[in-house]
């Protein structure tokens, strides 16, 4: 679980969005359809080679560099994902990377949580630390929850949420449209299409 500390005297997602995303990995995890899939569960797992199905990994420390025909669904301590998932990726860990790509959603919370691969639909996440790299093309919105988000990709729809602080150094096509605790701070690259609007959490 996520805890309500701070971060560079930011506070973390409020509670009610922590519940939210975890309701979301839950959900997901559970419901899924009536056909094949490969389950994997250990203290420490590192996973190569090529998944035709679902793969469900539970792990204290997991690194997945097979690539996952269907969807991936991770619970886990440590987790890098550096394999291509061809459908959804689901994730609940207390640090997740990552570096191979997603054709489909993303869905993620952790403490930390580091997209720096191109993701083809929507990211929703939450977590304390929330980064979407440089190199990163997200093809959707991306939806987050964050106690210090840093947007440096680049966004095809809009970013949305609630966060503590903003640091944008990065291009959004769509709409910015955030809550915001804290501070914006705006780098070099930052460029917005679209309209850049927030509203302060008194």
């Amino acid at each position: 679980a996520l805890s309500c500390a701070k971060i560079g005297g930011v506070n973390l997602i409020p509670h009610y969005m922590k519940r939210l995303f975890t309701a979301l990995f839950l959900f997901s995890a559970m419901s899924m359809p009536a056909m094949a899939f490969d389950f994997q569960a250990a203290e420490n797992l590192e996973l190569g080679g090529q998944y035709n199905d679902d793969l469900y990994v539970v792990g204290g420390n997991t690194v997945v560099n097979g690539d996952i025909a269907g969807d991936l669904y991770i619970a886990g301590g440590q987790v890098i994902v550096n394999g291509r998932v061809l459908e959804d990726l689901v994730v609940a860990g207390g640090k997740v990377t990552v570096n191979g790509e997603v054709l489909g959603d993303v869905r993620a919370t952790g403490g930390q949580v580091f997209v720096y691969a191109n993701v083809g639909d929507d990211v929703l996440v939450g977590g304390g630390q929330v980064d979407i790299g440089k190199d990163s093309v997200i093809g959707g919105t991306v939806l987050a929850a964050a106690g210090v988000l840093t947007m440096e990709g680049v966004v095809n729809e809009d970013v949305r949420g609630v966060v503590g602080g903003l640091i944008l150094n990065g291009h959004v096509l769509g709409d910015v449209i955030l809550t915001i605790e804290d501070s914006v701070q705006f780098g070099v690259g930052a460029k917005v299409d679209g309209d850049f609007n927030y509203s302060s959490i008194l």
